[in-house]
């Protein structure tokens, strides 16, 4: 995913609104660390 596409922006709304996920470039990298921030949130 690139920054120029609009999916990319909507999924820092995405996570940003209900999960408080802020500053991270997404990719392959950072993919692991966003997924546990979210899963602890959800439990």
């Amino acid at each position: 995913m690139t920054i120029d596409n609009p999916f990319y922006h909507w999924t820092h709304l995405e996570l940003r609104c209900p999960f408080g996920i802020t500053g991270k470039l997404f990719g392959s990298e950072s993919a692991e660390s966003i997924w546990h921030e979210v899963d602890e949130k959800l439990a």
